[in-house]
């Protein structure tokens, strides 16, 4: 799709292939996307000159991927500092990697005549991008990533520099960490903008297509192979995969000694490890293997381009993420939907789970299988353990691990999201001869989406009690406090029938319902666990022939709320400026709040007719086929089991309802384990 704003020039200084890791990943992705909208990308980037540790192993084919262009007119091309020589040479000895992307980018935005540069990444790259926006009088957007923030500006001799980049920059592009530091630094609200999510191509990320052969890389350069990975003697192996950079924080040692459990309990397993990391990391990953007695079962291949990632997963048959501890908390890794939208079984630590978009849709047994804690050796055997008795289990947690990804995935726009982002910032630095759309929903940050719905029910209901003469309660406007005493005093003086006033009742009902939502007292690690496991509480794994014999209940921590009108009705006729009918239709309607959690902020949700019927027969003593009869019997046969089921379904993949297998199966199970 061609951009509707105008085409712009764009200089991207980052990471980029052949370095290895999330930045680089992001930045080849987005100059394609931005390239096929239109744009004339120029990367500027220091990647040839990366060390071994962290060098993607590229083939002379895969080189043709770092340049393109589109029938769009758009194009990426790549311009890549001179390796360190003689010619570079100064004492101290280092590399001077600021001054010679300064001086590139600066070179490449002058001659190509471009409108910005865009830098992701402040070391060097933000700082680069500073010095050559000052040189050429363009407008620099500065994109911070994890480490950057998270540990790099904790060191006292980076912030200021830090500081004064993100001051001067047009724009600022961030998690929201950084948006209250970057607000009292004094940066306008306006130059922040929430960095939109990354989407894993859904085209490239599938099931079906080539299937890496791991034994392309027996005399590549980096080829540091443990072993040959063997099928055990014991049967056909599970083929467990990894790929990252090698730390304690991201499980690979874990996984090794869990490893060993599994193999002295007579199942057979192997490791393929695209991970690397400094010469002592590799060391002690290797020597860990040797002392548990895995080598024999591990595999190490280098590093392979983002286009290849897919290549590797469909070899494994699990692939495990087991970040924990991680030190960057604003971390949020996007291997697990990588691996979920390969359709392979993803092993994930409760902790990447929890980081994940809408992260109250991955529940253990069903589209993931979480581990906690991640490190624990035993736990990770356990979880590989059940995936080898119930061999079914891998096809379906890895198709709904997809479905997952695909559902996500359905609400963000990435590179349309960052091309509104470099208009708007571009538009602020005063450029009159381009467009200024308005700001997309990824900068609409400091609402959270309830602020505009409970602005109209607080307006109406001070219309309500200035109409009936009333003062005001006492306390904070649009508190829950004043929310009640407000609708105590509309209560008592209520018009009789379904009045406009009526609808205000039902509406400050739902804001109360709303806040006491957001106020959730309860312990957030509990509710986190209760998500993440509620389908049988953590105890099976999902079989996609046994879903009418489990039983759904309400989840513990959800608010639920009968009404006679249905208040959302009412209350979006108000925020679209339409007008009301005279005499609101009843409708009797039960709404669902779901707290929010980490990550995840507040939802609800509104059921009417039969929809309502179904949730309120989730009461944990009716399995699905149950509820699918009786409300064909009270409904007639258009309530086909079917039907019942996908909306059980529905409410389970939210988090309203949690679903247990009938005590009488969990009795007798735990009879024979």
């Amino acid at each position: 799709m061609v951009s509707p704003h105008g085409t712009l020039g764009i200089c991207l200084l980052s990471k980029y292939p052949p370095i290895e890791g999330g930045v680089s990943t992001i930045t080849y992705r987005l100059a394609r996307g931005l390239a096929q909208r239109g744009h004339s990308i120029h990367v500027v980037t220091n990647a040839n000159e990366v060390e071994s540790a962290y060098r993607i192993y590229l083939r002379p084919e895969d080189v043709e991927h770092l340049e393109t262009s589109f029938s769009s007119g758009g194009y990426v091309r790549l311009h890549t500092t001179d390796c360190f020589c003689p010619d570079q040479f100064h004492v101290p000895v280092n590399n001077p990697f600021t001054t010679k992307l300064a001086s590139l980018a600066a070179s490449v935005v002058t001659e190509h005549g471009l409108d910005c540069i865009l830098s992701i990444y402040l070391e060097p790259y933000g700082v680069a991008g500073h010095l050559a926006a000052e040189m050429t009088g363009v407008p620099h957007v500065v994109k911070t990533a994890g480490s950057d923030v998270g540990r790099l500006w904790k060191g006292g001799q980076f912030g200021p520099v830090y500081r004064f980049v993100i001051e001067r920059a047009a724009g600022i592009i961030t998690g929201r960490s950084l948006v209250t530091k970057a607000a009292d630094f004094g940066i306008s609200r306006r130059r922040i903008f929430i960095a939109p999510r990354f989407c894993v191509p859904l085209q490239e990320f599938c099931p079906t297509g080539v299937q890496l052969d791991p034994l392309e890389f027996g005399h590549a350069p980096s080829d540091t192979s443990l072993g040959d990975a063997a099928p055990n003697p014991g049967g056909p192996p599970l083929t467990l995969g990894i790929y990252g950079k090698l730390s304690e924080s991201k499980g690979a040692f874990s996984i090794l000694r869990a490893m060993r459990i599994l193999l002295d309990r007579g199942i057979p397993v192997r490791l393929l490890a695209m991970a690397h990391g400094t010469e002592d990391i590799e060391r002690h990953f290797r020597s860990v293997a040797r002392e548990n007695g895995v080598d024999e079962h591990v595999r190490q291949i280098p590093f392979l381009p983002h286009w290849r990632v897919p290549e590797f997963l469909r070899c494994c048959q699990v692939a495990c993420h087991l970040e924990q501890d991680f030190a960057i908390r604003t971390h949020v890794p996007t291997t697990p939907r990588e691996i979920m939208a390969s359709g392979t079984c993803l092993v994930v630590s409760r902790e990447a789970a929890l980081k994940q978009p809408e992260s109250y849709r991955l529940v253990h047994g069903f589209n993931c299988v979480i581990v906690n804690p991640a490190n624990d050796p035993e736990e990770i055997a356990r979880s590989v353990r059940d995936i080898v008795c119930n061999p079914g289990s891998l096809k379906t947690i890895g198709d709904n691990g997809r479905e997952y990804v695909v559902a996500v995935q359905s609400k963000m726009a990435f590179c349309e999201s960052y091309e509104r982002i470099l208009v708007r910032a571009l538009s602020l630095a005063r450029k009159p001869d381009l467009p200024c759309p308005q700001p997309p929903h990824v900068l609409e940050v400091y609402s959270g989406g309830v602020g505009p719905l409970l602005a109209v029910v607080v307006a109406n209901a001070v219309e309500e009690l200035q109409r009936r003469g009333h003062a005001e309660p006492d306390s904070v406007r649009g508190s829950e406090e004043w929310l009640r005493s407000t609708l105590a005093v509309i209560t008592e003086q209520g018009d009789a029938g379904h009045s406009p006033s009526s609808a205000v009742v039902e509406a400050l009902r739902f804001a109360c319902q709303l806040l006491r939502g957001m106020h959730n007292p309860s312990d957030s690690r509990e509710r986190e666990l209760m998500s993440l496991f509620r389908f049988d509480e953590g105890r099976s794994l999902w079989d996609p022939r046994q879903v009418g014999r489990y039983v759904p209940e309400i989840s513990g921590d959800v608010l639920i709320e009968s009404y006679e009108l249905d208040p959302m009705q009412w209350i979006e006729h108000r925020l679209s400026g339409q007008k009301l009918p005279a005499e609101p239709t009843r409708k009797p309607t039960t709404i669902v709040v779901v707290p929010p959690l980490k990550h995840n902020q507040i939802r609800w949700y509104s059921f009417s007719g039969g929809q309502r019927q179904v949730l309120e027969a989730c009461r944990g003593s009716l399995s699905v086929d149950a509820i699918g009869y009786q409300m064909a019997k009270t409904n007639g046969e258009g309530w086909k089991p079917e039907l019942v089921s996908e909306i059980i379904l529905k409410l389970f993949s939210v988090g309203i309802v949690r679903l247990s297998l009938p005590s009488s199966d969990w009795n007798k199970r735990r009879s024979t384990d």
